[in-house]
C-alpha cells in the first residue's frame, strides 16, 4: 500500500470484559499494538458501557481521548433498558464529553434495535448529524425504514451484517441503495474473496474497516484488505476514507499524539 494511506478503525473497544481475557486493556497499551499494525486512530466504546454501566464507561473513554486525541474516537453509549436517562447521557456525551458518534448493542442489552427506546437516540443523532454503529440492526426492512426516516445519520452496520460472503447479502439492497447506510468489516468468519464479493454489491465507498479491537487483532484484519484483489484505491477508501468522510475529517494525515 502507499505510504499515505490512513487506516481509520471504525469498531473498536476499550477497558476489561468479562467474556474473555483481553491484554491490551489500556490506552498505551492499544496504541502500541496499534502502531505495530499501522492505524492511525480507532473509534471506541467501552465494554463496560455495553454491559452495565454506560456512564462509567462513556466517562472511560472520555479520558482516553482527552489523552490521546488524535489517537482515539469517542462512541456514546446508552441503556436502552433505562429510557428515561438516553437524553441526558447523550447531551453529557456531546456537549461535556467530546464524542464523536454513537454505538449501540442491543445485543448485550437485550434489547430490540426496533424498539422504541431507541427512537430518542435516532432523533437526537438526526439532530446532531452523527453516525451511529450498531451491533445489528434488525430486519432489512427496519433498517430500510430509519435510514429512510433520519437521512442525516450515517448508519454503519457492524460484523459485515453476520454475513459469511458465500450465500445472500441480506442487506444488499439497503446498502445500496441508501447513501448514509455502510458496512463495516468487523468479523472473523469470512470466507475467501468475501470482501470482493461485498465490494461488487454495494460498491467501495460503502465499506468502512472495523476490527473489533482488542477482541481481534487489527493486523490480521488489515491484512483482509491490503491482501485481498481489490485496487489500491479501494483499499484506501475501505481502510481511512471513507470513515473519515463519515466523521467528517480531512482525509489529509494529520499528527499523531
Amino acid at each position: 500500500m502507499p505510504s499515505a494511506t490512513r487506516i481509520i478503525d471504525c469498531h473498536g473497544h476499550f477497558g476489561y470484559y468479562n467474556g474473555t481475557k483481553i491484554i491490551p486493556a489500556d490506552a498505551e497499551s492499544m496504541i502500541r499494538v496499534m502502531d505495530k499494525a499501522g492505524v492511525e486512530k480507532i473509534c471506541m466504546s467501552a465494554f463496560l458501557s455495553i454491559g452495565p454501566d454506560c456512564k462509567v464507561g462513556n466517562d472511560m473513554v472520555a479520558e482516553a481521548v482527552k489523552k490521546y486525541p488524535n489517537r482515539f474516537v469517542g462512541y456514546a453509549v446508552v441503556n436502552p433498558n433505562r429510557p428515561q436517562e438516553i437524553e441526558g447521557e447523550l447531551r453529557r456525551c456531546f456537549e461535556d464529553l467530546g464524542m464523536r458518534a454513537i454505538k449501540l448493542h442491543p445485543a448485550s442489552h437485550r434489547v430490540s434495535i426496533e424498539s422504541s427506546a431507541f427512537k430518542k437516540v435516532f432523533e437526537f443523532a438526526a439532530n446532531k448529524r452523527l453516525p451511529i454503529l450498531s451491533h445489528e440492526w434488525g430486519s432489512p426492512k427496519f433498517l430500510d425504514q430509519v435510514s429512510s426516516n433520519y437521512p442525516e445519520i450515517s448508519f454503519i452496520m457492524a460484523h459485515m451484517g453476520f454475513w459469511d460472503g458465500r450465500g445472500d447479502f441480506a442487506y444488499a439492497a439497503v446498502v445500496a441503495s441508501h447513501e448514509n447506510v455502510y458496512v463495516d468489516l468487523a468479523y472473523s468468519n469470512v470466507f475467501y474473496e468475501a470482501l470482493e464479493r461485498l465490494v461488487a454489491i454495494v460498491g467501495p465507498t460503502k465499506v468502512v474497516f472495523g476490527s473489533d479491537f482488542p477482541l481481534h487483532d487489527p493486523g490480521y484484519q488489515v491484512g483482509r484488505v491490503t491482501f485481498s484483489k481489490l485496487p489500491a484505491e479501494e483499499q484506501q477508501m475501505i481502510l481511512g476514507l471513507n470513515m473519515l468522510r463519515i466523521l467528517g475529517e480531512s482525509p489529509q494525515r494529520g499528527n499523531r499524539r
